[in-house]
């Protein structure tokens, strides 16, 4: 817990901090804030709007919080052994933003041969969009395919879903607006549906989880 009293250390100061830092380096703040009047509200930190003095908290069943700054008495950073430096005072050096961007070609081509080599499983991914993709839909579409490969193994130790798996030959990626994440099978190919210009659902596992199970 950090002493209010302090101009550095304030509520309002840190928070500041970590909307650059989540700018700058997407680090994942976990906080909990309490008000005036000792109410507690928890989750992972998403945005503060210094205009409005609003800060956008969301929980692990993806529920947002919107918590009016001017209501706050002091806030609890968790894991902070984890956010030494953010603590301290320091932000992590830029040139972690000058790391080349991710080849998603590359990528998949990778994840079929491990899948084919340790557990003979031959899939094929398509995505909608030719061209070049943007920051954006290049890290969310990696972020899912590593989500979607530890799923796909989990399901490989279980006879049953193996079976399934291996009547599927395609996962065909569909960039929608405003769609949050769908996931649906037609014929031998699974389609998964999802606004990859925005940020992943902080639940997007669970929500593969959940297309799997309805699925195969």
């Amino acid at each position: 817990m950090f002493n209010t009293s302090t101009n550095t250390n304030t509520p309002l100061k840190l928070l500041e901090r970590m909307q650059n830092s989540k700018n700058d380096f997407n680090i994942d703040f976990k906080v909990s804030v309490y008000d005036q009047f000792g109410n507690k509200y928890s989750g992972i930190f998403d945005s503060l709007d210094t205009n409005s003095s609003l800060l956008t908290l969301i929980d692990s069943s993806d529920d947002i919080t919107f918590f009016n700054m001017k209501y706050i008495s002091h806030l609890i950073l968790h894991d902070s052994s984890t956010h030494s430096n953010f603590i301290a005072g320091n932000l992590p050096q830029k040139n972690k933003n000058k790391k080349e961007l991710i080849n998603i070609d590359e990528k998949t081509d990778l994840i079929k041969e491990m899948l084919n080599k340790n557990y003979s499983l031959e899939f094929e991914f398509k995505f909608d969009k030719c061209g070049k993709l943007n920051k954006t839909e290049t890290e969310s579409i990696s972020t899912l395919l590593d989500f979607l490969t530890e799923n796909i193994k989990d399901l490989a130790s279980d006879d049953f879903f193996m079976s399934s798996l291996k009547k599927v030959k395609e996962f065909h990626f569909h960039d929608k607006r405003d769609v949050k994440f769908s996931m649906r099978l037609s014929g031998s190919e699974i389609y998964i549906t999802m606004d990859f210009n925005q940020q992943l659902p902080k639940n997007i596992n669970n929500l593969i989880e959940k297309g799997f199970n309805k699925v195969l």
